[in-house]
């Protein structure tokens, strides 16, 4: 087929820009001396295509960033969490601890709280970091979440089994226990991704508890998609959306939170400021709260903004915690409601 005039040009063009971006990498260098120009030719263009997929390597690469790069963000990232013990940590550490935290919850709207805590994990090496023991209340720290009932969590027992890392990134566990009287089964699931200075990991969640008041239990299951933003070695930002649904509410929830993290001196303290919203696509509310009483509701229920200052005080085991925050909740016709949050944290074991 003879091609008309105009894509002639276009084609020798594109074919010039080719050859151009090929030279402007890599000098043409010729194992062999050609013996005619058939060869020359053969020679010449297998090295083009060997310098364009090189190129083409190269430039993918460079999108992820560096080793030295992801190696960083997932360092930062995990830092935080551990220092923090945030809810990620929890659900993804194998190695044993034991935590205790209690303190004062005081709500200007509502009756103060005493609250503590108590965690126990322990790893069983013998079984090759496969199976953990996990003793106390289980840790709902979900800012995307502001409603969460510090009280609401119950003791429970369970075995954690790590699965094996069939694929590098996917990071697999499931656990079996008692919470109460009931039994539970959860199942979680991570795959780890990072691009430059970000590190982004979706979260999936199921779980199927068999509550003796239910003949058909209850199932739980969340997603939530957390994006960290490595600042520089002692800064983070990390903005998180989350959705759930639930065999006990109407319709789904969701949340979102924006958080910035600074860590000071000789990493012995931190520093969290965040923003957080939840809201709900079908509900029940009445004025006095959370309560069927036929008036349907749906949208944001809930936002809050919050300061958390976290510092080592004595030896490698003992912190406090303090927690300045403001929320604007749908039950008090988002009227500014104030709390402050105090604690101390026994921590033996590593992160």
């Amino acid at each position: 087929m003879i091609l008309p005039f105009r894509p002639k040009i276009a084609a020798l063009l594109l074919s010039c820009a080719f050859l151009g971006w090929c030279d402007a990498q890599e000098p043409l260098q010729i194992d062999q001396a050609p013996q005619n120009g058939i060869d020359t030719l053969h020679h010449y263009l297998s090295h083009k295509i060997r310098v364009f997929s090189s190129n083409v390597d190269g430039e993918l690469a460079s999108w992820a960033g560096s080793e030295y790069e992801r190696n960083a963000t997932q360092g930062v990232s995990d830092y935080f969490s551990g220092f923090f013990r945030d809810e990620t940590f929890f659900n993804s550490h194998n190695k044993s601890y034991f935590r205790l935290r209690s303190g004062m919850d005081w709500r200007d709207r509502e009756a103060d709280l005493w609250v503590t805590q108590i965690n126990f994990n322990l790893s069983l090496p013998y079984t090759q970091d496969a199976f953990d023991l996990m003793i106390g209340e289980e840790i709902e720290d979900d800012l995307e979440d502001p409603k969460r009932d510090p009280k609401a969590a119950d003791p429970s027992v369970g075995v954690r089994w790590h699965l094996p890392r069939f694929i590098d990134p996917v990071e697999t566990n499931f656990i079996v226990g008692v919470r109460g009287i009931d039994l539970f089964a959860r199942g979680y699931m991570r795959l780890n991704m990072n691009f430059g200075g970000w590190r982004i990991y979706p979260v999936q969640t199921v779980e199927q508890a068999f509550i003796e008041t239910m003949a058909r239990g209850r199932l739980f299951e969340e997603t939530r998609l957390f994006f960290d933003r490595r600042l520089s070695l002692t800064q983070m930002m990390r903005f998180v959306l989350r959705r759930s649904s639930d065999t006990e509410q109407l319709g789904q929830l969701y949340g979102a939170s924006l958080s910035y993290y600074y860590s000071l001196g000789k990493r012995s303290s931190g520093l969290q400021l965040y923003s957080a919203l939840s809201g709900d696509t079908r509900y029940f509310a009445n004025h006095s709260g959370y309560v069927p009483s036929g008036h349907e509701r749906t949208g944001i229920d809930t936002c809050r903004s919050g300061v958390v200052w976290k510092e080592q005080i004595w030896r490698s085991w003992l912190y406090y915690e303090i927690e300045p925050a403001i929320e604007w909740d749908r039950v008090y016709d988002y009227a500014p409601h104030y709390l402050l949050l105090a604690n101390l944290e026994f921590w033996f074991g590593t992160y």
